[in-house]
């Protein structure tokens, strides 16, 4: 017997009905399921925060290890209140992820503190971007103490060679790009500068200014590198090449090796960028710049009125690292375009550091001095090879 219109449209609703609660199931199944392995993969925030540990804090952290210490002297032109905040504007910077480099400078605009979309800190105004190759572009690449930690703009190393520079070859047409980041060493500058020289980003010069980060990373991993490893695979087990050393495990025969590991490392880095550089016709300029270790009067307290002895073990390795690296500079290992800048405050009168490690205005500008006259003898010049 055939069903009646009336029969039969109550049995298509119900059918109708029955299909839209299983899609709806369906549909919410597949949700559920996609939203559990997305959270099972996603890492915790905690953990992505740890990744760049240590940054983006507004504390002041030079203030806060020398608490009594007056900063006025080292500083002039600038108040107490100005001091706190330039030391905490640089240690508020934060860093962020970059291809091969591992991690840049983010972008930040503070009245002490400039940083550019492409992670360079600025001079005394931004330079062009992408450079303009009508000018003489002079790329700077090197740690936090070429970036300039609890300086000024318009005081960082590179700031005061941009101005010397400019003064020496009597044009306004020359920019200096300050790559400096904190932690970087030799190996990540390699890897940034190759970086954009394969996006035809191609300056003039590069100056390539080293030896504290490279002794600081012994084994050769960017500084991040353990808590990365951590991010991608926390079930597994971090080599032992990403971990941070521990410094008073070891003793000066075996400091002596790390030391020559760190300088064969350096001496590669120089050699493939020279490569890289001949290549595409910018000239290169690589420079050891002074750390209070070698060739400086650390224990007067006039000159150096800040405290080495905590950090003892640790400052042992730069001490034996250094002296070897002054003793290979000397026979040319490195190369002909290497310069020599790390005793140029051997004769300090007055402090050159603005902490343990980063230099004050006064060392910033003696070093920038230095290796300005030293890049122009050993034959910078605007016009390309």
């Amino acid at each position: 017997m055939v069903a009646t219109d009336s029969e039969a449209n109550p049995q298509r609703r119900r059918l109708h009905a029955t299909y839209r609660v299983i899609a709806i199931l369906l549909v919410l199944s597949v949700t559920l399921t996609i939203a559990v392995i997305w959270q099972l993969q996603r890492p915790a925030a905690g953990a992505a925060r740890q990744i760049f540990r240590g940054s983006g804090s507004h504390v002041n952290f030079v203030r806060q290890n020398y608490p009594d210490f007056d900063f006025t002297p080292l500083y002039p032109g600038l108040s107490a209140a100005e001091i706190d905040q330039l030391q905490s504007e640089c240690c508020s910077i934060r860093f962020a992820y970059e291809p091969f480099a591992q991690f840049i400078p983010r972008p930040m605009k503070t009245r002490f503190v400039e940083i550019t979309e492409y992670g360079a800190r600025i001079n005394q105004v931004p330079a062009p971007w992408p450079p303009d190759p009508a000018a003489f572009n002079i790329f700077l690449f090197g740690g936090s103490t070429m970036f300039g930690y609890h300086l000024p703009n318009e005081q960082t190393v590179p700031a005061r060679i941009e101005e010397r520079l400019r003064r020496h070859f009597a044009t306004t047409n020359l920019w200096f790009y300050n790559f400096g980041t904190g932690f970087h060493f030799s190996s990540q500058e390699r890897a940034r500068f190759v970086a954009l020289a394969a996006e035809n980003i191609v300056p003039h010069a590069a100056i390539f200014v080293d030896g504290l980060n490279d002794f600081y990373h012994p084994l050769g991993a960017p500084e991040f590198s353990f808590d990365l490893y951590n991010f991608t695979a926390p079930d597994g087990t971090a080599p032992q090449h990403v971990r941070r050393l521990e410094h008073g495990h070891f003793n000066n025969d075996q400091r002596t090796g790390l030391a020559e590991a760190v300088l064969a490392r350096y001496r590669r880095n120089v050699h493939l960028i020279n490569a890289v550089a001949d290549r595409v016709g910018i000239q290169t300029f690589f420079v050891a710049h002074p750390v209070p270790y070698f060739a400086y009067p650390e224990k007067d307290p006039n000159v150096y009125p800040f405290l080495l002895e905590s950090h003892e073990p640790e400052n042992a390795l730069y001490r034996i690292g250094y002296a070897r690296f002054k003793e290979l500079a000397d026979a040319g290992s490195f190369g002909p375009r290497f310069l020599w800048a790390a005793d140029v405050f051997k004769d300090a009168a007055k402090p050159m550091y603005a902490d343990r490690v980063h230099y004050n205005p006064a060392g910033a500008d003696k070093l920038a001095e230095h290796i300005a006259r030293l890049c122009i003898d050993a034959g910078l010049r605007p016009d390309r090879k």
